[in-house]
């Protein structure tokens, strides 16, 4: 007999049969989600099981059903509506943390509204080693010294609670102990909750650390792959700086509101903490194309500053499909003057891996900053620049020298490794399976490869770097 038989006829337990035999009386074999006596007739969609409630999924449904056209009709009829009072919940109430796993469930020092002294100078100088690359913008050291006080947590003198809440948070990713990373999340809710009150206590600078906390948040939102909750902090602590009008600082026209902000007794630090603030944020929002076509044109502005994605984003805005001779000679006109302005930002930075006094943040700064440079030079000099981005990958041996590096990399990879990708399938296709690679397509794997080879370890650093490189293996593996 056959295994399909043999599970056919052997005997359910009361109530594990589906619902369509049960009303049929025919022997059920239990299996999901259809079983085999209705596999066999012309309904098999009527098969269907009951919850650990006894309800069916039609049921189930019928239940919702019922609730929404109940509740439309309390909103279309609000004087049939009863008069029971409805009971709210405040959505940002701390709760409880959860004990480490395999404890007695006791309090521990993730309870505390700071960890324990000894723990605090170790999670700053994790945080701190790559509190570039999650968008801090604040002074380092001032940051440091502050957030290492005697003071208890909200005394002026120390950082607002979201932010130093914050830092421990990234000082907890980076460390890569299991022991601390267990409570990521209990710092994760802790940061929601405090960043959601910060600008209602009173702290000398409270707006600017709030802006930043969210950006913090923001950061690590994204890295987890929570791109909702990402754009929303992001979102939130931009429109706080446009409010406290930080776009405006030595403007012309001054903002009349907030005259805190706007104090004369702030050192140079004070004041380009907040530029940074709000260009940091906002810069890649608020540039307008005829700003960018000013900058093409040779006349920009000491705060118009552009990275080159933004400029060959803006140059497609020029192109057509179908040009006059007057508009194609515009174009390739704008063309070489963009090629230009990349190839002298090109020229002016210090290759990777000729860095003088290299230290982790300044080749990640640099590294970032040639590839967003590189990527630019995707939308002109398409293989080219793709090579390039791979090769200066493999030159330094990425992903051996830091464990965490900008999540924006995973994107130029992307965009770099379709280009490379497209060009391989097009040279394999050209060639019979039983013809061996020429020299041009071997070198070319070897590129990808190799640059694979150096990305792959940095998919540990976070969850949006290692679904990037997936996508990246699973492209190049279907090739």
């Amino acid at each position: 007999m056959s295994k399909a038989n043999s599970q056919y006829n052997a005997a359910l337990l009361r109530g594990q049969a589906c619902i369509h035999c049960r009303r049929r009386k025919m022997r059920c074999d239990g299996a999901r989600p259809v079983c085999t006596p209705c596999s066999h007739t012309s309904t098999p969609e009527d098969c269907e099981y009951t919850d650990k409630q006894g309800r069916s999924r039609s049921e189930i449904l019928e239940e919702n059903i019922a609730r929404v056209e109940a509740r439309i009709y309390e909103l279309e009829h609000p004087e049939a509506a009863s008069a029971e009072p409805v009971y709210l919940h405040y959505p940002y109430l701390q709760r409880d943390p959860v004990p480490e796993p395999g404890s007695t469930g006791e309090v521990g020092w993730f309870s505390s509204p700071e960890p324990p002294m000894e723990m605090r100078p170790a999670l700053v100088d994790h945080f701190l080693s790559f509190a570039s690359e999650v968008g801090f913008f604040l002074n380092p050291a001032r940051f440091r010294a502050a957030a290492l006080g005697t003071q208890p947590a909200g005394h002026p003198s120390r950082p607002i609670p979201a932010l130093l809440t914050a830092a421990y948070l990234w000082g907890i990713h980076f460390s890569g102990t299991q022991a601390l990373t267990a409570y990521a999340n209990v710092y994760l809710s802790r940061a929601v909750s405090q960043v959601s009150t910060a600008l209602s206590t009173p702290h000398p600078h409270q707006v600017i650390q709030t802006i930043q906390a969210e950006f913090l948040l923001a950061s690590y939102f994204f890295a987890c792959g929570r791109f909702l909750e990402g754009k929303y902090a992001l979102s939130t602590g931009m429109s706080i700086g446009i409010v406290a009008g930080f776009m405006k600082i030595r403007s012309s026209n001054p903002p009349e509101n907030d005259k805190a902000v706007w104090s004369s007794n702030v050192d140079a630090i004070t004041e380009g903490e907040r530029v940074e603030a709000c260009w940091g944020g906002y810069a890649p929002h608020l540039r307008t194309s005829s700003t960018v076509r000013k900058y093409l044109n040779g006349s920009p502005r000491p705060e118009e500053i552009f990275t080159p994605r933004e400029l060959c984003s803006a140059e497609q805005s020029f192109c057509g499909t179908d040009m006059s001779r007057e508009e194609s000679d515009k174009f390739f006109y704008r063309f070489a003057a963009l090629d230009g302005l990349l190839e002298r930002l090109k020229n002016d930075l210090t290759p990777p891996d000729q860095l003088s006094n290299r230290t982790p943040s300044k080749l990640r700064a640099l590294f970032v900053t040639h590839s967003v440079t590189y990527a630019g030079f995707l939308q002109l000099h398409v293989l080219g620049a793709a090579l390039t981005i791979f090769r200066m990958v493999s030159s330094i041996h990425l992903g051996s020298r830091t464990h965490f590096i900008n999540p924006i990399l995973g994107t130029i990879w992307i965009m770099a490794s379709k280009v490379l990708f497209d060009d391989l399938a097009a040279m394999k296709a050209q060639r019979s399976r039983s013809t061996p690679p020429l020299e041009k397509e071997r070198e070319l794997q070897a590129v990808i490869e190799d640059g694979l080879r150096n990305m792959q370890p940095l998919s540990r650093s976070c969850v949006l770097m290692r679904y990037q490189l997936h996508q990246i293996q699973e492209a190049y593996s279907a090739i």
